[in-house]
């Protein structure tokens, strides 16, 4: 364990040094006195490191010596090295993989030779693959050897899974079937083809003579056979990493049964990650188009069931996302014929009131947003005559927020709908869901919109009770991020007057926290008032954000007139004890000010350690 632990550490240097930056040359030669010692050390670790190499290699061709009884072994069998015997070892296998990890880390100049090593001996060995230790050898392998060991790894593995069965027994091995889900991983397109190969689901599996047709058809997997390994409890992750490298993804659409799929956890999320495709690659016209209608040749009749359940929701709202690739003449009759297919406007309007089905609708108002859609949808989704009751509705508020985007688009029916319900309507802010929904308009306004919302706030003289409001007060807290510069200041300067009130009070003090990191006039009202809030119950993150948003003179400010003077009274209460201890861990310039007052005042030292709360302090200062 201790030369696991030895190279490890060699991994771990490795990687700093390839992450550190270069330095420049008037700082290095600055610290040339330090970085000496430093370098020295790295070059003693190098040499044990080769060391350790060379007395790893060894082993290849040292054979075991004679066994307990004394007997030697016949002249036909070969003797056993001491590097089969290691790897069959829990314990060399555990120095093996941290060798490699080393030696990946550093780059090694014999890092080739010493996997090429231990490929070969399972090149040798045909048991060694499927042996409990061995195998993680093989995995670790693949993950820190060279671009040619890999390919050595695949290789292996192709030539023991040339049929189904022997790929059916690999994938289903929890011992193989992880290094074939690192080779996905490291060489995908290549294991990719060889799996695709062997299941049947490429153009290249090979085509049987007719004369072994009934042989073939034994040896050819099933859909149900398939299907099988998706549901396996180990091969149904190599399937689900498969099914991202897109090489198979078409002909297991056409050849599983999806309907048996979406009956499992497992099945669902395998189909969800077949019809799923990264932004920066669409699919096809051609292979999207394909994807669809088999999506609703099987999910057409339960489509409104799929899109409340909680795993195949993913599947449906997969569908939706490739609906604009189909090569469509227009992405809105698209998406009506998918509203069609789920029961029409009234059916999808009741998925926005669930739980699951809104985050569906969610999908299909993004999709249209995207394809210039998004007017037909929300007709759809949001009628006039409810779209009141939608602004505070738990799920329906969703739906309103997904289609915010369309306020700052005055050609856009949907949008002045919204704009002139949420003007007139004055509570919404200081409703638990409507506040949320006020907070994407104030976003989707801008900064000029946003502003002028916060000049009729600030007119209306509400401001106090918003910031003390348990909804309202993160709308404030969000206009201080939205509005410009003047509006800021102008906000900071209307709440200066209540900053000691708000920050006491459990909703305020989080107006106060933002007002802290933009307004100087606002740290000052507060550290004239620095003793009472401390002594104040939940004040104790808001003082450390002023005194970390405080420049050198004003924390040496609170140092002279505050810490110092009052440590003694501060630290033996039970509030103003934990903003100096949180101080202390936080702050070098508090700790280092605190730590010597306590250090040079014996008797002060002794008093706190005696007291429940000062012993914290005096610890914590002492240890950092």
């Amino acid at each position: 364990m201790d030369l696991c632990a030895l190279l490890q550490q060699y991994a771990e240097a490795g990687d700093d040094e390839a992450a550190a930056p270069a330095q420049p040359e008037q700082q290095a030669a600055a610290t040339a006195s330090r970085k000496r010692p430093r370098a020295e050390s790295s070059k003693r670790d190098g040499e044990t490191l080769d060391r350790l190499v060379d007395a790893f290699l060894l082993t290849q061709n040292t054979p075991v010596g004679e066994g307990a009884d004394g007997e030697e072994e016949e002249e036909d069998e070969e003797p056993v090295t001491v590097l089969e015997e290691m790897v069959q070892c829990d314990v060399g296998r555990r120095v093996t993989v941290a060798l490699l990890a080393a030696l990946a880390a550093t780059e090694h100049a014999k890092r080739g030779a010493v996997a090429k090593a231990l490929l070969e001996l399972f090149e040798e060995n045909e048991h060694l693959p499927e042996h409990y230790v061995a195998c993680r050898i093989l995995s670790a392998l693949t993950r820190h050897g060279t671009d040619d060991v890999q390919v050595g790894v695949l290789d292996l593995m192709r030539q023991r899974g040339t049929t189904w069965e022997g790929v059916r027994k690999m994938l289903c091995d929890r011992h193989t079937s992880v290094t074939v889900e690192h080779l996905l991983q490291r060489v995908p397109a290549a294991t990719a083809e060889w799996l695709c190969e062997v299941l049947g689901l490429s153009a290249a599996a090979p085509k049987k003579k007719k004369a072994s047709a009934k042989k073939a058809a034994e040896e050819e997997p099933t859909a149900a056979d398939i299907t099988h390994l998706v549901e396996d409890p180990v091969a149904g992750q190599v399937m689900q990493r498969l099914a991202q490298t897109h090489k198979a993804n078409a002909a297991l659409l056409q050849t599983l049964d999806l309907d048996a799929l979406l009956e499992t956890k497992r099945g669902t999320a395998l189909l969800a990650q077949l019809v799923s495709f990264p932004a920066d690659q669409p699919p096809a016209a051609k292979e999207a188009a394909a994807a669809v209608e088999r999506l609703y040749q099987a999910l057409g009749p339960r489509l409104k069931e799929l899109c409340v359940d909680k795993s195949a929701n993913f599947v449906v709202s997969r569908l939706l996302q490739l609906l604009p690739h189909t090569g469509a003449k227009s992405s809105a009759s698209a998406l009506e014929a998918f509203v069609d297919k789920l029961g029409g406007a009234e059916e999808l309007r009741t998925l926005t009131q669930s739980s699951i089905g809104v985050h569906v609708a969610n999908t299909l108002i993004d999709v249209a947003i995207a394809t210039d859609a998004a007017e037909e949808v929300a007709a759809l989704l949001m009628p006039a005559r409810h779209v009141k009751e939608m602004l505070t509705h738990p799920q329906e508020q969703l739906v309103i927020r997904h289609l915010m985007p369309l306020v700052a688009k005055k050609q856009s029916k949907a949008g002045q709908l919204l704009l002139h319900t949420i003007n007139d309507d004055t509570s919404l802010a200081y409703d638990a869901m409507g506040n949320l929904v006020f907070q994407d308009y104030l976003k989707a306004l801008g900064p000029a919109g946003a502003s002028h919302a916060a000049r009729k706030m600030m007119k209306e003289d509400n401001l106090l009770h918003m910031c003390q409001h348990a909804s309202a007060a993160h709308v404030v807290h969000a206009l201080l991020d939205l509005v410009d510069s003047p509006t800021q200041t102008a906000l900071c300067n209307a709440l200066k007057q209540y900053v000691v009130q708000l920050a006491t009070h459990i909703n305020g003090r989080f107006v106060v926290e933002k007002l802290v990191r933009v307004s100087r006039e606002v740290r000052d009202e507060l550290v004239k008032q620095f003793t009472f809030l401390a002594r104040s119950r939940g004040t104790q993150h808001l003082l450390c954000t002023l005194f970390a948003c405080l420049d050198a003179r004003g924390k040496q400010n609170v140092v002279d007139r505050v810490l110092v003077p009052q440590l003694s009274a501060l630290a033996i209460d039970q509030c103003a004890s934990i903003t100096l201890q949180k101080l202390a861990q936080a702050d070098p310039v508090a700790r280092e000010a605190m730590h010597k007052m306590i250090r040079e005042n014996s008797r002060l030292r002794s008093d706190l350690l005696q007291n429940f709360y000062g012993k914290f302090l005096v610890r914590i200062c002492e240890t950092n």
